[in-house]
């Protein structure tokens, strides 16, 4: 999987000198975690990061690119790689199974293909105007009607500590929240 956008472009330079982004994770912080939130929703709770690694360039403490290896679970692996200072920008997600590949973006504009032995099938879904239209949808339900909203705290807290786990490094378990 390769996620998040990319380039050399002018709010990526803003960061590296912004002071408030110092020592934090950067735009892995600001942007990753709406893709780590989505797997949290497709595949369970990520339970372990196996390996992560980070560049910081040396004019800077944040990291420009963010590379790691976690689980869901037993069955579940994944890896992702969010390379701020790559020169072309990509948003991309591969999902891998048994009977083939869902292809999707977390931010751009672009149909979800779906590949298998039968052929590929590509599904164009626009993303909503405004783009947080289902969360309020889901949000009035939730304090309306008693709707379970599918975002909750508690999945905040899991993304964020599967955030933190990918920002620390190595083999960390994820903690249960």
């Amino acid at each position: 999987m390769d996620v998040g956008p990319g380039g050399r472009d002018a709010r990526y330079r803003r960061q590296l000198a912004d002071r408030s982004f110092r020592g934090a994770g950067g735009l892995f912080e600001d942007l990753a975690c709406h893709g780590l939130d989505l797997f949290d929703s497709l595949f369970g709770p990520i339970t372990q990061v196996d390996v992560s690694q980070l560049h910081i360039p040396a004019a800077s403490l944040v990291p420009d690119r963010v590379e790691a290896r976690w689980r869901h679970g037993p069955a579940i692996e994944a890896h992702g790689i969010w390379d701020f200072a790559a020169e072309a920008r990509t948003d991309t997600i591969v999902i891998t199974g048994e009977h083939g590949t869902i292809r999707f973006a977390i931010f751009d504009e672009a149909p979800i293909e779906v590949h298998s032995r039968a052929g590929v099938a590509t599904h164009d879904i626009p993303n909503p105007k405004p783009i947080q239209l289902p969360h309020v949808i889901a949000l009035n339900r939730a304090l309306g009607a008693g709707v379970p909203h599918p975002s909750t705290g508690h999945s905040a807290l899991r993304t964020a500590r599967a955030s933190e786990a990918i920002l620390r490094g190595p083999r960390t378990r994820v903690e249960r929240g």
